[in-house]
């Protein structure tokens, strides 16, 4: 009796205990399908969901080159744009000292500056041209001199008159100041992509204040390269720069440097570059407009 109890008891616990795991295997079965047809079934959900794409924003960030670079060109635009809208800089070939204008306007101003025109006092001669000088200054780094006091246009200036003042506060030592607005009223003369405003003085001493603040300048530690390109000042009368142009003009000089005289005996070696805007082998108007130009400035 005894014995067949303790046998039915181990079948039924066998038994229960057989039940319970297949159970157990039959139920995670069942569960890891269900999650496998879950996955299938959210995979298919997006492709459905977004079979048509959204639409495209049309705001582009720029990366830091392209966002330089498109600067840039807006800054060159806007140069352009300032140049084509100023009348008094860019409206004829040659304005005189009276206002009336000669030739074409111009849009295409690379460099501009300033002709610094004083009196000379001349005892030699009475002619006006003799009477009057132009004050050029030595370049050290090329070791020539320049006509006027001018450069290249940068990015950032609105206009040639813009330019013009920096050139010649630059090119004076700091010495001569003027503004945008009042050299644009100036009288001026344009060839080859150049531009040069003429302002006359009675001053005697101009040229000799501008000659000790260039000698200053090269001294002073505190101030920028450009204004120490400049380290000499001299005085070439009207009328031997006009003879110069003459020559170049009628082919008498091709080559890139030329030799004058200047009022304090010195023989001078101009640069070409802007010599040549008085004066041109095959522009003869350069130097017809430059007569004109002088003569309406020395009466």
């Amino acid at each position: 009796m005894k014995t067949s109890s303790i046998f039915l008891s181990i079948s039924l616990l066998i038994g229960f205990y057989s039940k319970t795991t297949l159970s157990m295997l039959k139920y995670p079965i069942r569960s890891l399908n269900a999650n496998v047809a879950s996955k299938k079934s959210s995979n298919d959900t997006p492709k459905k969901f977004f079979s048509t794409p959204k639409k495209a924003t049309t705001i582009v960030a720029l990366s830091g080159a392209t966002a330089w670079a498109y600067n840039k060109i807006k800054e060159k635009n806007n140069e352009q744009a300032a140049c084509q809208l100023s009348p008094t800089e860019c409206a004829a070939t040659c304005r005189l000292l009276d206002g009336s204008t000669i030739g074409p306007k111009h849009n295409d101003i690379e460099r501009s500056g300033v002709l610094l025109l004083v009196p000379t006092k001349s005892p030699v001669s009475k002619h006006p041209f003799d009477q009057w000088g132009i004050v050029i200054g030595h370049d050290q780094n090329i070791n020539l001199w320049m006509v006027g006091q001018a450069g290249k246009r940068d990015r950032t200036d609105i206009s040639t008159a813009q330019t013009a003042s920096r050139e010649l506060l630059e090119e004076t030592g700091g010495y001569v100041k003027l503004s945008a607005d009042d050299i644009s009223q100036l009288p001026y003369i344009y060839a080859g992509r150049k531009q040069l405003f003429a302002y006359k003085t009675t001053s005697t001493t101009l040229a000799t204040d501008i000659k000790q603040s260039v000698k200053a300048a090269q001294k002073n530690p505190h101030l920028d390269h450009s204004f120490k390109e400049i380290d000499d000042i001299a005085i070439v009368s009207v009328n031997n720069f006009l003879k110069l142009a003459e020559k170049i003009d009628q082919n008498w000089l091709t080559q890139r440097q030329y030799t004058v005289t200047a009022q304090d005996g010195r023989t001078i070696i101009l640069e070409a570059f802007y010599a040549q805007m008085f004066g041109h082998l095959y522009d003869h108007t350069r130097y017809q407009n430059a007569q004109l130009f002088f003569q309406s400035l020395c009466k």
